[in-house]
């Protein structure tokens, strides 16, 4: 057992330092050109000229833009996730670049491109994040509502919306057991209207949104949702409907909130599916309740969300046609702790079932036992020593194989119980 502890642990060192290399230099590369882009600025402020003070009263001035970019590294021990991170994998990035608008008072246009990367999960490369028609039609001292159009971000939990922009995060991986990677696509944004609403009082704010459209899928989501890796089937009248209801403390304090989210989809299987696929309908709910505190240098954030899957007539035997249902379970809770404004650590605990009354999977017949269950403790820390700068490390122990993408282990037999993983992350913003 020692010498297998040493070996491993002389994998993962050599692993890790390969990948901080790669990491610096990526670093290196972004402060240069953050450099260069505040050079540029000055130098422009120091030579303005006629051109420019006519170009400045033109509306193309008032728009506003911003950006991010992270780059992630991922060490594992055993199995893979986000790449190949047995051998250390860099395959878990993103950049953006948005603008928005103000067309008048009660007007608002938002636009975002998103390359996002998030291990082999299809697909790779640019889209549009969200493209926004804000209408506010009632904003005074305490009351404010409106209505959203377009592809709009679904309000779901604390941290859907701005899970993708690495510096807000305090951790680097969210918690799997609410904010799956690999169904990040799903639950992000969607294709439909919403609205919204808040009301201030000397306590605090109540905030809501409802929303309903059309989710963006694509073929990796598909076959996660249908169970299947090598299906070829599509999923059409795919409709999704989000609403949270949430308070924030107007000391700061304490913010709450509970948010609902229902899909519902039909699916037709491909050509090349295996016999026991048909054409059916699928559906998932999710009910999560949130709650954060803060005390003076201490966060203490939880959330517990319960997850309903229905697969109807999609699979069948020699009997026929059958349904899957699953009652899953997800919860974690967080703890973080600011030594100064640039430095913070964490410890989170992060657990996951695929069913709520059978935790360890002893009923489950279709599988490893423990690919019904995850439950990960994580130890990180972030510097960010600016604004627009954030630096992040962090280690997983992780029991059960719930959330590891089956596109990275296809093999499920070989997927072990026990597995560690490293992170590290380099994150900027402007």
């Amino acid at each position: 057992m020692v010498q297998y502890i040493s070996l491993l642990s002389a994998k993962m060192s050599q692993i890790m330092l390969k990948g901080l290399r790669r990491l610096a230099m990526f670093g290196g590369i972004m402060f240069s050109l953050s450099s260069s882009h505040l050079l540029a600025v000055d130098n422009n402020t120091k030579t303005e000229d006629f051109g420019s003070k006519l170009e400045s009263a033109t509306w193309m001035n008032e728009i506003k833009w911003h950006g991010f970019i992270s780059q992630n590294f991922v060490a594992t021990d055993e199995n893979d996730f986000l790449g190949s991170s047995s051998d250390g994998s860099f395959k878990s990035n993103e950049a953006a670049l948005n603008a928005s608008w103000r067309a008048a008072d009660s007007l608002q246009l938002a636009l975002q491109g998103l390359y996002k990367q998030i291990g082999n999960a299809n697909p790779k490369g640019g889209r549009v994040d969200y493209a926004i028609v804000d209408w506010r039609f009632l904003d005074n001292f305490t009351n404010g509502a409106g209505f959203r159009f377009g592809r709009i971000k679904n309000p779901y939990g604390f941290f859907n919306e701005t899970r993708d922009v690495a510096v807000t995060n305090t951790s680097i991986l969210l918690p799997e057991s609410v904010y799956v990677d690999y169904l990040s696509q799903l639950f992000h944004s969607s294709d439909g209207a919403g609205f919204y609403g808040h009301n201030e009082n000397e306590y605090g704010t109540l905030l809501f949104n409802v929303q309903f459209g059309r989710p963006i899928l694509n073929n990796q989501i598909i076959s996660t949702l249908v169970g299947n890796p090598d299906t070829e089937g599509d999923i059409s009248k795919e409709r999704g409907g989000f609403a949270r209801l949430a308070y924030e403390d107007g000391a700061g304090l304490w913010r709450a909130a509970i948010s609902y989210a229902h899909f519902t989809g039909d699916f037709s299987r491909g050509p090349t599916d295996p016999l026991y696929l048909r054409d059916g309908s699928l559906s998932i709910e999710q009910l999560l309740l949130s709650l954060e505190l803060n005390w003076n240098s201490w966060q203490f954030v939880t959330e517990i969300q319960r997850r309903n899957t229905e697969l109807e007539s999609i699979y069948q035997s020699m009997a026929g046609p059958f349904d899957i249902v699953e009652k899953g379970l997800g919860y974690y809770f967080q703890a973080a702790y600011k030594f100064t404004p640039a430095w913070t650590v964490y410890l989170r605990r992060d657990e996951a079932f695929r069913f709520k009354d059978d935790r360890h999977g002893k009923e489950f017949a279709l599988g490893n036992a423990h690919g019904t269950f995850a439950k990960d403790t994580t130890l990180g820390f972030r510097y960010s020593p600016s604004f627009e700068w954030s630096f992040a490390m962090e280690v997983h122990q992780i029991d059960g194989t719930y959330w590891l993408p089956n596109i990275e282990n296809p093999d499920v037999a070989a997927q072990q119980r026990y597995w560690n993983m490293f992170l590290a992350q380099i994150a900027y913003r402007f």
